[in-house]
């Protein structure tokens, strides 16, 4: 595949050398890491949320574990009505996604940064990880601030989620067969992602200022 073009006009070359160079490095930091409980927020995905930068700046373990005391008693009641294996591209029941996804910035040191980041290992196929590259290149600049805003008024952050999310959700869709024939071929180097994180990565890649993954190795 020389090259995958999204809904926003972006176009990416190679992506495959991009994702193989990008989980190379990274895959046993967050995606290798297993989920032993699908409808629990457990300690160990606050912990593995560490591995893609979900907490800048120091982070003690008095922090961590009122996260994760938070995450999970506001989560783990909304968790099991989501299907485990629910795709973002054909899910028909956007409300409770974006309720999730709000209820979990309300924990302690959570905004939708951090939350989702957490959130996406429960549902790999249908919660995005909504960060402020992400929240920048799918939203708009009020949304974008709004994600970020601690004291956000919940009416107007709900409706900053839905929007980031719902474009996200149809980028993925636009691009469902380049996405889909990129997870089969990392899979079959060891590197189990599916088409969600897929495309985080190479949307990311592309955005985030320090340009790592763009820059060729020599």
């Amino acid at each position: 595949m020389e090259s995958i073009s999204l809904l926003n006009g972006r176009t990416i070359s190679d992506p495959l050398s991009r994702l193989t160079s990008f989980l190379t490095e990274e895959y046993p930091w967050y995606d290798a890491i297993n989920d032993s409980d699908p409808n629990t927020v457990l300690p160990m995905d606050v912990l593995a949320a560490v591995g893609i930068n979900a907490f800048v700046g120091s982070a003690s373990a008095a922090k961590l574990r009122g996260l994760h005391n938070d995450l999970a008693r506001i989560c783990d009641p909304l968790l099991p009505s989501l299907p485990v294996d629910a795709d973002l591209r054909t899910f028909d029941r956007m409300p409770e996604l974006v309720e999730l996804i709000l209820a979990s910035t309300y924990a302690r040191g959570a905004l939708s940064a951090v939350s989702t980041k957490i959130l996406h290992r429960k549902r790999r196929g249908l919660i995005p990880i909504v960060d402020s590259v992400m929240a920048s290149a799918y939203g708009t600049e009020r949304e974008s601030r709004l994600l970020a805003d601690s004291g956000a008024n919940p009416d107007a952050l709900r409706s900053a989620i839905s929007a980031v999310v719902l474009s996200i959700r149809d980028d993925l869709a636009h691009a469902t067969g380049p996405l889909d024939e990129l997870a089969q071929s990392v899979t079959q180097l060891g590197m189990a992602v599916g088409p969600l994180r897929i495309h985080d990565i190479l949307v990311w890649t592309e955005l985030e200022p320090r340009g790592y993954y763009r820059t060729p190795t020599p």
